[in-house]
């Protein structure tokens, strides 16, 4: 027969039952934020052998998520990387025209009033060191969100982990060619820059 007494002894079962789960779900948690903002493993240095690429140069492949820095003896840097959302995807080719180190954000606003992030602040979103192709608003950066490395994430720039791109931001010289592909078969871009899919 059920009475007060037993519905007291039931509830006290369930809360010892369901505590345990609690703090498991909070541990996963903050194992997963852990794991989010530790160091990146080390950059690898791969085989590649594609001649049509210079040495010094960079190539980008999208269906990879990797970023190549290619090295003079028929191997590369390899770096993952995040891309632009499939919107903002795109191919070609451009030249790094300027670096620089805690590089200024300021958002994107036809009327001139986005906000302004300066160098250094840990709300910057292009993190530690920014490379700038071309003419263009697309740029080879770091971040502030590092989870969203091997993803298409982006509104179009390349993201790195900040360490990766410190690594980068010292190899690459200003000048270096660019090149974005959507898989490494693909023929060498000669075009500038496109956007996949147009506006």
């Amino acid at each position: 027969m059920w009475n007060i007494r037993s519905f007291a002894v039931l509830g006290a079962a369930l809360v010892l039952l369901a505590a345990p789960m609690g703090r498991a779900e909070a541990q996963n948690q903050t194992k997963t934020r852990a794991q989010a903002v530790q160091a990146p493993p080390e950059p690898e240095v791969v085989p590649f052998q594609n001649a049509s690429y210079p040495a010094g140069s960079i190539v980008i492949v999208n269906k990879e998520r990797k970023l190549y820095y290619v090295l003079p003896d028929g191997q590369a840097r390899s770096y993952p990387v995040a891309i632009g959302v499939p919107d903002e995807q795109w191919v070609g080719r451009e030249m790094i025209t300027n670096k620089r180190e805690n590089p200024r954000w300021v958002e994107p606003d036809d009327d001139g009033d986005g906000e302004v992030i300066e160098g250094g602040d840990p709300r910057n979103p292009l993190g530690k060191r920014a490379l700038y192709l071309g003419t263009t608003l697309w740029r080879i950066h770091g971040t502030v969100a590092p989870w969203s490395i091997g993803k298409a994430a982006s509104n179009g720039c390349i993201r790195m982990h900040n360490d990766h791109v410190i690594d980068l931001y010292e190899k690459a010289e200003v000048g270096a060619e660019t090149f974005v592909v959507n898989q490494l078969s693909d023929p060498v871009p000669k075009r500038k820059g496109r956007k996949l899919v147009d506006d």
